[in-house]
């Protein structure tokens, strides 16, 4: 099993706090928590599992995704007859609850059979977390992620809010170059804390 690559750099709405991969066997214990913090999401790159969150269940397959969503109950554990093994990004942020609000993802608990998602997995990988920039690379995977995974579940993307738009594209463009948020939004003539409301404001 992979330790974490902990980021916790924490002056931008988006932290990503670990992104790897780990094999488990048929003694790996049962994973529980309540209240969970933070959003955890994997992919099932082989074998299975099972996975009990808020009163759902599921069995969890190869080129499944499954979230562990902020605020979730949950239980975890793999299939004793055949482990699975699941690369996987945890993150925390006001951004990253916005986007899973706004792609209406924060009530989805699986995804079976999506091999396409994998690659943004692998992306998460290759951040920099000697970079300045490392979580706003990671929020612009995680906004692409978001987007795919929507389209999967609902055909159509969902349509956001202009500037959270605006905001990832300029993201894109700073991934190698320092990025500010407050310089972000007085260069559009609005303020920090409307933007930061913007990431709270639930979508409809």
């Amino acid at each position: 099993t992979s330790e974490y690559n902990i980021n916790y750099k924490n002056d931008f709405p988006f932290v990503l706090y670990a992104a790897t991969e780990t094999s488990t066997t048929a003694r790996t214990p049962v994973i529980s928590r309540t209240n969970y913090e933070n959003c955890t999401i994997e992919f099932i790159r082989s074998g299975s599992g099972f996975l009990e969150i808020n009163g759902h269940s599921f069995h969890v397959k190869q080129n499944g995704v499954y979230f562990l969503t902020p605020g979730s109950t949950h239980s975890y554990w793999p299939n004793r007859e055949d482990p699975w093994y699941k690369l996987f990004f945890v993150a925390t942020g006001e951004l990253m609850r916005f986007l899973l609000n706004a792609y209406k993802l924060d009530s989805v608990y699986y995804i079976p059979n999506c091999p396409e998602l994998k690659k943004y997995f692998e992306e998460m990988f290759t951040v920099n977390y000697n970079s300045k920039t490392s979580n706003q690379q990671a929020a612009l995977i995680f906004h692409q992620f978001a987007e795919e995974a929507s389209r999967i579940i609902y055909g159509l993307p969902s349509k956001l809010p202009e500037e959270v738009e605006n905001l990832k594209l300029c993201l894109d463009d700073s991934v190698e170059k320092s990025f500010n948020l407050e310089e972000f939004a007085s260069s559009r003539k609005i303020s920090e804390a409307h933007l930061i409301r913007m990431f709270t404001r639930p979508s409809k």
